[in-house]
């Protein structure tokens, strides 16, 4: 289900409409945009209005035409607090399991060693990554 929502919501995201843009990128989300001319640059939306775009770039705000930008993107990675969360739990969980199993003369520290290695690799590991949300004609 969440890789069709993924395809649609791509799908939408390279048609030319500015409306929905004005919609998906909240006020003060740090963003990546090309403009025609230049390289990629991360900016943070100060406003987003029917034909233009406000951008704070390196501490200056500037407005950018509709017609001046090849494409913006949103990082749709998570925290990794989050990833660290939840590879701790599931390695508690885990490690639970298999300290229940191993029974009563079998090691209790099962949980927290499984906690432990779980919270290691829920930091280490990347998610996400940049989605692309418009897409000049």
């Amino acid at each position: 289900m969440r890789l069709i929502l993924l395809i649609c919501f791509s799908l939408t995201a390279m048609a030319d409409d500015w409306s929905a843009i004005i919609r998906r990128i909240p006020i003060a989300t740090v963003i990546e945009v090309r403009m025609l001319t230049g390289p990629e640059q991360l900016a943070e939306v100060v406003s987003v209005g029917k034909a233009d775009i406000v951008l704070r770039i390196k501490a200056v705000s500037a407005t950018y035409a509709r017609k001046e930008i090849k494409r913006i993107r949103i990082d749709t990675r998570p925290t990794r607090g989050r990833n660290t969360a939840v590879g701790a739990a599931i390695g508690i969980t885990i490690g639970a399991l298999l300290g229940t199993k191993a029974g009563e003369g079998g090691p209790q520290y099962l949980g927290l060693a499984g906690g432990l290695i779980g919270t290691a690799i829920g930091s280490i590991l990347p998610t996400g990554g940049w989605k692309t949300v418009y897409t000049a004609p």
